[in-house]
C-alpha cells in the first residue's frame, strides 16, 4: 500500500515535469528509490533526476485508535479492531551532476511546485488513486541545519538539495472483522 501510494504520485511527477520540460516518455525525470544501499553505495545509477525517497514512517498520534462500527444491511453491526494510521516522511532530492547543479535546483522547484498546487490526493483529485488510499496530504517541513544533517546522516550519504515533506494518512488495515453483534432493536425503559 505505501508503495502504490507512493509509486502513483512519483509517476504523476514525473509525467508533469517531463512535460514542462518536453521531455521524451521513458526518459524518467522523477524516481521512487532509496537513497542509499544496505551496503552503504548509491541506490541510483541514473543521474539528473529527483528521486522520490522514504526516509521515515510514524504512526499519526492523533487519527485512529478507537473501534469502529459499520452497518451490515440492516440486521447487524460489525466491530472492527482499529486501522493504524501512518505519515510517511519523503525527501526529494536533486541528484545531479556538479556541473548541473542549475539544472537540478530548477527541477526541484518543479517538485515543489507541482506537491504544493496539489496537496491533497484523493480520487476525486487524482483519479486512479491505488486502492485502499483514501486520501493523501502533503506538508512541506522545514527541519533546520541540524535536524537535516541528522537525516542525511541516518541515510549515511551526503547531502543533496532536497526538500522533505510529510504525508498524512496512510491508514493501514487489514479489513479483519473481530465480532458480529446483532443491531438493538428495542430498548427498555426501567420505570423505578
Amino acid at each position: 500500500m505505501i508503495g502504490s501510494a507512493l509509486q502513483f504520485v512519483t509517476n504523476k511527477m514525473d509525467a508533469v515535469i517531463r512535460q514542462r520540460l518536453k521531455s521524451p516518455p521513458g526518459s524518467n525525470k522523477v524516481i521512487l528509490s532509496s537513497i542509499m544501499e544496505p551496503e552503504g553505495t548509491i541506490a541510483i545509477k541514473e543521474e539528473n533526476v529527483l528521486l522520490f525517497s522514504l526516509v521515515n514512517i510514524q504512526k499519526d498520534p492523533i487519527a485512529g485508535g478507537e473501534v469502529r462500527r459499520f452497518p451490515l444491511g440492516d440486521q447487524v453491526v460489525v466491530g472492527k479492531a482499529p486501522s493504524v494510521h501512518l505519515n510517511l516522511f519523503i525527501i526529494l532530492a536533486a541528484h545531479f551532476k556538479a556541473e548541473q547543479t542549475r539544472e537540478g535546483l530548477d527541477m526541484l522547484s518543479m517538485g515543489i511546485a507541482f506537491l504544493q498546487g496539489m496537496p491533497l490526493w484523493n480520487e476525486q483529485t487524482s483519479p486512479g488513486m491505488p486502492e485502499g488510499i483514501a486520501k493523501l496530504i502533503f506538508e512541506l517541513e522545514s527541519p533546520d541545519f541540524h535536524q537535516q544533517s541528522h537525516i542525511w546522516g541516518a541515510i549515511g550519504a551526503k547531502y543533496m538539495p532536497s526538500v522533505l515533506y510529510k504525508v498524512r494518512t496512510i491508514i493501514v488495515d487489514d479489513g479483519t472483522i473481530d465480532q458480529v453483534l446483532p443491531t438493538v432493536k428495542t430498548t427498555v425503559k426501567d420505570i423505578s
